[in-house]
C-alpha cells in the first residue's frame, strides 16, 4: 500500500476522521496510529509487523535498562549489546546475505544462493531506533517509560518506509501532547502532498521507463543517449524519493505531527557540502551527529586529519546504507574524497572567489557540482562496479556526440511520457498501448493485434520484429504474463525487453521463483534476462534482457 493508491487514500480518509475525533485523548490518538501502522505495514507482508514490533521491545527495553543503570562501564556494556542487536537483522538481510550470493556468483563450490524477504523500510526505522538508544546514553532525553507512546514514534506509517528518519530530541515529544493543526497547517500539509504527488507520479513514474531503457541496454546505445539517461536517472531519483518525503511530511501534517524537511533544492548547489546539506537532510544529520562528530571527538588530537578520516569514514558507513554492491561502495567514496578536498581547501577557493565575478564562479561551480554528481549516480544505479566502468567509457566515447539511432518500440501499458516519450525523443517510433486494458484485466493479444494494425501496419508483427518491448504490470501480473509476455517471447516478436513488477500484495518470493522456474518464458525463449531491484526497500522490480 503506497502513498499514491486508492486504498491508502481510503485508508487514510478512515485514519484522519477518527484520529481528530479523538482529539481530547491522545493517548487514544496513539493506539489508533499504532493500529493503523501495524495494518499500514502488514499490506506489504504479514512478517514485517512482527519483526518491527520485536525492535520496539528489544529497544525500549535496553534504553530502560541504560538510563536506569549509573556505572559508567555497565551503561556501555548495554548500548553496545543493544545496537548490535537492533543492528542484527538490518546487516544480515541486506548486507551478509548479498555478499554470500556474490561470493557464490564466483566460486562453484559454496552452495546455493540464499534469498530472503528485506522488510520494507528496515535501514530507516532501524536507524531511527540506533538514535534513540544512543540519545538515551549520552543522556539527551530521557527513556520513554510508555511503550505506547514509543511504539506509535517508531512505526508512525508516514515515515516508516521512505522516511524521513525521525529523530527522538524532535519527533517523540510530539506524540506526548495534545495534537494541534491550523488551517494554514492543513492548507500547508495538503500542498506537500499534492507537490509530492506530483514529483512521484508525474516525474518519477514516468521517467523511471527511459532510465531503465538506458541503464538496461547501454552496452548498444551510443555516448549520448547513456548520458541523458544518467541526467534522467538524478531528476528522478530526486523527484521519486523527495516526492515521497513531501507526501509524508504532508500525511503528518494533517496528523499534527511535523516532520523534517527532507529536501531543500538540492540540485541548487555550489559545493558537494553544501548539496549534502540540501540532500536526504536527516540522514545527513543523522550520520553528522552519530558517526562523524564522535569520530571527530575520538580523534581530536589528530587535529585537522581527524576531520579528513571521520569524513571518509561516515561517507563509507553511508554508502552501506544505502545499497550492497560495491558500486555503492565506489559511489561514496567518490563524496567522501569530494568532501575531503573541499575541506582542505576551503580558503584557496575562497581566494579564488574574490578575484573572479561572484556569478562567473558559482555558475562553474554548479556545473562541476552536477557533472560530479552524474558521475556518482552511473555507479549508484548501475548493477555492478564493470557495469559503471563500462558505462562511463561508452559516454567518454565519440559516441557522446552522435545522435541515437532509430529503433522501433512497444510500449505495453503506456502512461503520458515515460519510456515512450523518451523513446520517440531519441527518434524511435512507438506505438503506446492505454494502460487502462492492463488495469482491467483484459488485455491479451487480439487487443494488440488490433492496435499495431492500426499503428504501424501489421499484424502480427511476424517476422518484423520490434526493437523494444517496454511492459508496466499494473495489477495482476500472472494474467499479463500468460496472456501477454510469454506469445511475444515465444513467438520472437521482440529483440529486447524491459518489464516492469510491481508486486503489491501478491507474494514476491513466489512471484521471483516463477520468472525464474525452467517453464518461465524468460528462461525458455530469451538468450539471457536479468532481474533487479529498482530501488531498495521499494515493492518493485524489474526484468531486462534479449531474445537475440
Amino acid at each position: 500500500m503506497l502513498f499514491n493508491t486508492k486504498e491508502f487514500a481510503l485508508f487514510f480518509a478512515v485514519v484522519l476522521a477518527v484520529y481528530w475525533l479523538l482529539f481530547k485523548w491522545r493517548t487514544l490518538q496513539n493506539i489508533l496510529l499504532l493500529g493503523a501502522s501495524m495494518y499500514f505495514y502488514s499490506q506489504l507482508h504479514f512478517s514485517f509487523p512482527i519483526y518491527l514490533s520485536a525492535l520496539v521491545i528489544i529497544s525500549y527495553c535496553f534504553a530502560a535498562a541504560i538510563e536506569k543503570n549509573k556505572k559508567p562501564r555497565q551503561r556501555k556494556a548495554l548500548l553496545t549489546i543493544g545496537l548490535c542487536i537492533i543492528s542484527a537483522g538490518l546487516i544480515y538481510t541486506k548486507y551478509i546475505i548479498a555478499l554470500f550470493n556474490q561470493l557464490h556468483a564466483s566460486r562453484d563450490w559454496l552452495p546455493g544462493s540464499w534469498s530472503l524477504l528485506v522488510p520494507v523500510g528496515i535501514s530507516f526505522y532501524t536507524f531511527a531506533i540506533l538514535g534513540y538508544l544512543i540519545d538515551v546514553y549520552w543522556e539527551k532525553i530521557p527513556a520513554e517509560r510508555n511503550i505506547l507512546t514509543y511504539a506509535s514514534y517508531i512505526s508512525f506509517f508516514p515515515h516508516l518506509l521512505s522516511g524521513p528518519i525521525p529523530s527522538a530530541t524532535t519527533i517523540l515529544p510530539q506524540f506526548k501532547t495534545r495534537a494541534n493543526a491550523t488551517f494554514t497547517h492543513i492548507d500547508e500539509s495538503i500542498g506537500e502532498i499534492l507537490w509530492g504527488l506530483f514529483k512521484k507520479m508525474v516525474v518519477a513514474d514516468n521517467i523511471s521507463k527511459a532510465v531503465s531503457y538506458c541503464f538496461s541496454q547501454y552496452s548498444e546505445l551510443n555516448g549520448s543517449t547513456i548520458a541523458i539517461g544518467v541526467f534522467l536517472f538524478g531528476i528522478q531519483l530526486y523527484a521519486d524519493f523527495s516526492g515521497y518525503s513531501s507526501m509524508a511530511r504532508g500525511i503528518a501534517g494533517l496528523l499534527g505531527i511535523n516532520l523534517v524537511q527532507n529536501f531543500i533544492v538540492p540540485f541548487h548547489s555550489t559545493s558537494i557540502t553544501e548539496y549534502w546539506r540540501r540532500w536526504h537532510i536527516s540522514l545527513t544529520n543523522w550520520l553528522y551527529g552519530y558517526i562523524f562528530n564522535p569520530m571527530v571527538y575520538a580523534l581530536r588530537t589528530w587535529r585537522r586529519w581527524a576531520i579528513v578520516v571521520s569524513l571518509l569514514v561516515t561517507f563509507f558507513i553511508s554508502s552501506f546504507w544505502h545499497g550492497a554492491g560495491w558500486q555503492f561502495v565506489v559511489w561514496g567514496m567518490l563524496h567522501g574524497v569530494a568532501m575531503v578536498y573541499e575541506y582542505l581547501t576551503v580558503e584557496q577557493r575562497k581566494r579564488l572567489s574574490e578575484k573572479i565575478p561572484l556569478v562567473i564562479y558559482n555558475l562553474v561551480s554548479w556545473l562541476f557540482v552536477i557533472l560530479f554528481l552524474a558521475l556518482g549516480w552511473v555507479f549508484f544505479r548501475a548493477n555492478s562496479v564493470p557495469d559503471a566502468v563500462s558505462m562511463l567509457r561508452r559516454i567518454l566515447s565519440p559516441g557522446l556526440f552522435t545522435a541515437p539511432e532509430n529503433e522501433t518500440v512497444v510500449d505495453l501499458g503506456a502512461a503520458p511520457g515515460g519510456w515512450s516519450y523518451s523513446a520517440a525523443r531519441h527518434g524511435a517510433k512507438v506505438i503506446a498501448v492505454d494502460n487502462g486494458p492492463l488495469k482491467a484485466g483484459a488485455l491479451n493479444n487480439d487487443l494488440i493485434e488490433h492496435v499495431l494494425a492500426d499503428a504501424f501496419g501489421y499484424c502480427p508483427p511476424g517476422n518484423a520484429q520490434v526493437d523494444w518491448l517496454f511492459c508496466d504490470l499494473v495489477e495482476d501480473p500472472n494474467h499479463v504474463l500468460d496472456n501477454l509476455i510469454t506469445p511475444w517471447l515465444t513467438k520472437g516478436w521482440c529483440k529486447r525487453f524491459v518489464i516492469n513488477f510491481k508486486f503489491g500484495r501478491a507474494d514476491p518470493i513466489a512471484l521471483l521463483k516463477q520468472l525464474r522456474s525452467p517453464t518461465s518464458p524468460f528462461v525458455t525463449h530469451a538468450k539471457y534476462f536479468k532481474i533487479r531491484h529498482l530501488f531498495h526497500d521499494r515493492e518493485e522490480f524489474t526484468v531486462v534482457g534479449s531474445t537475440v
